[in-house]
């Protein structure tokens, strides 16, 4: 009897403790149902979302769940970025602005490109949300995770790195290395890739570009990862890379420190990684702070570079000004922050352009007429003339067509779905459409922008047609085309927008227009005909990659979930 007991003991513990959460996790719904009754607006309740950490990672194996009819209708509101699946169409039923309600949060979905650019300019009222965003902070605090007094302190050292002698170089190095990307691809199979295979060497593009533009460390396109100094497990290009493609482990694990009997070789991988690239970027500050000391520095190109430089001029104002005196917080950054701001812009920098072009040349290669509506402009601009020697001052502005190409595509296909902010102090006032809601300090509000940028209402009956013209005007008396937003009473906002605008914004557009430019100026793109997959005719390609592109999810940015289904050859011209 006694050994039953002990043996029962630790099930019935197990069994209340199971018992305990649910009642407790109920009583938060119910809480946070009650709350958001006091809104007016359509509701949707979900048992688990994405505010549970654990929920993320067990996700996928309860795609099931999705299909049962009546009970299953909470999945597709359960994971962040749910909003690629449906764009503006549950708006439609739900209203401009609904509210997702769970035990852990009250999340509001919002599709009014007017609230929308509230959300994202008032930076003083709506403001980041912590928990969201405090796990980029694997090197310390920066511009993308930090809110108030803080971020403008950062916003004064950081935006003086984004400066046209740094486009110049980000145009030069995106030449080079796109160039040297398109022969070794038709050296090695003759042009021919699956959309897998060019997201590999565009993230190796982005990762090169990012390398050289960012931090002054310049590779060909081939040899960036061989070249390891002594004492280190990777290069720095292939400490960046690693960290790139595995963000998300990164970012779980990164700040966990676990004793060595209990980690495992993809852990050590990762801290080992983490320790490289932050070694590097302590070699870098430390040089150029040297540099910039003893009177030898130059203005560098390189953002990393220009960051020193900045911090530096705001430490001798701190020591001119006595204002500063006493101040909790100097206007200069600390290490710790000099190296979340490097790090926040490669994860930045590393999605948006590889990302975009990931889906431009997929979607260029299904729209034969866009293709020769962007090369009609490069051979008015190069003429037989390659680009890769070509001046940034003279040609980037006139690339309008291509620049049209990335906007297009980021408002189909940008790499952030929807963005979360909060309301400061103990809640918030927000007009959607008719309504005037107060968001008290325990909800988020989420911008659709997948939404905004899709919904006929602002961008007509094709809203969900990739059509890069939209993008362009041309002026009659002069005969130049310009870049406009083509939706009467929409809002793009691709970049962000307000004073928390990507700071990186032309730095991607330069990257993205070099690339897009040097592809086009030499190979047309066509749907690869992938025969060991059942593809008989450029028909069957053509499906295959409209599929491909169209079955994406979200994985911290939007990504085809099998790019390996549909490929794009090159043709030359």
């Amino acid at each position: 009897m006694a050994l039953r007991a002990i043996l029962l003991t630790p099930l019935i513990l197990v069994f209340l403790a199971i018992v305990l959460t649910l009642a407790r996790r109920t009583y938060s719904l119910i809480q946070n149902y009650i709350e958001a009754r006091k809104l007016g607006i359509s509701i949707v309740i979900v048992p688990v979302e994405w505010h549970d950490q654990v929920w993320i990672l067990i996700r996928k194996p309860f795609k099931w769940i999705g299909s049962i009819p009546l009970l299953g209708y909470w999945y597709k509101f359960s994971y962040l970025g749910s909003v690629l699946d449906y764009r503006h169409k549950l708006h439609e039923k739900l209203g401009d602005v609904f509210a997702i309600v769970s035990p852990k949060a009250i999340v509001l979905e919002v599709n009014d490109p007017h609230a929308g650019l509230v959300l994202q300019r008032d930076y003083k009222t709506w403001l980041k949300p912590k928990d969201l965003y405090e796990i980029f902070d694997i090197y310390g605090p920066g511009l993308v995770s930090v809110n108030g007094e803080d971020w403008q302190r950062h916003r004064r050292i950081v935006n003086p790195a984004f400066r046209e002698q740094n486009y110049k170089l980000v145009w030069n190095e995106s030449l080079k290395q796109t160039d040297q990307m398109l022969d070794l691809r038709m050296n090695t199979t003759k042009g021919i890739a699956s959309m897998a295979d060019w997201r590999t060497d565009l993230h190796l593009l982005a990762i090169h570009v990012l390398s050289a533009a960012g931090f002054g460390h310049s590779h060909d396109f081939s040899r960036g990862l061989q070249e390891v100094p002594e004492g280190k497990t990777k290069s720095f290009s292939g400490a960046l890379n690693f960290l790139l493609m595995n963000i998300l482990p990164v970012l779980i694990f990164g700040k966990m420190k676990l004793p060595e009997f209990l980690t495992w070789a993809k852990y050590r991988e990762i801290h080992g990684a983490i320790k490289d690239f932050g070694e590097y970027m302590a070699e870098s500050v430390a040089y150029t702070r040297a540099t910039t000391q003893s009177g030898g520095g130059g203005r560098q190109a390189d953002i990393a570079s220009a960051l020193i430089e900045a911090d530096e001029a705001a430490k001798r104002e701190d020591k001119l000004n006595s204002k500063t005196f006493g101040k909790s917080k100097p206007n200069y950054l600390s290490d710790e922050e000099l190296y979340g701001n490097l790090y926040a812009f490669n994860i930045a920098g590393f999605d948006t352009t590889a990302g975009s072009l990931s889906y431009a040349m997929p979607l260029l290669a299904l729209n034969e007429d866009v293709q020769k509506w962007v090369v009609e402009e490069l051979d008015a601009i190069f003429g037989t003339n390659s680009p890769v020697q070509s001046d940034y001052e003279t040609n980037f502005p006139k690339l309008t067509r291509c620049l049209a190409v990335m906007h297009e595509t980021i408002r189909l296909w940008g790499p952030l779905p929807e963005i979360a902010r909060v309301p400061a102090g103990e809640g918030q006032s927000l007009r959607v459409g008719d309504k005037e809601l107060f968001i008290t300090k325990d909800m988020q509000v989420s911008t659709n922008f997948y939404g905004i940028h899709a919904d006929p209402r602002w961008w007509g009956p094709a809203s969900l047609e990739w059509q890069p013209e939209r993008w362009v005007t041309k002026d009659n008396d002069t005969g130049l085309e310009s870049i406009n937003c083509p939706a009467d009473g929409a809002t793009f906002l691709g970049w962000s927008a307000g004073p928390r605008i990507c700071p990186g914004k032309k730095f991607s557009q330069v990257e993205f227009v070099a690339t897009i430019a040097t592809l086009l100026h030499k190979f047309r793109l066509k749907p690869l005909v992938m025969q060991e997959l059942g593809m008989k005719n450029e028909g069957d390609a053509r499906e295959a990659l409209r599929k491909t592109v169209a079955a994406s999810q979200f994985m911290l940015t939007t990504k085809m979930i099998a790019p390996e289904n549909a490929g794009v050859v090159l043709v030359p011209r």
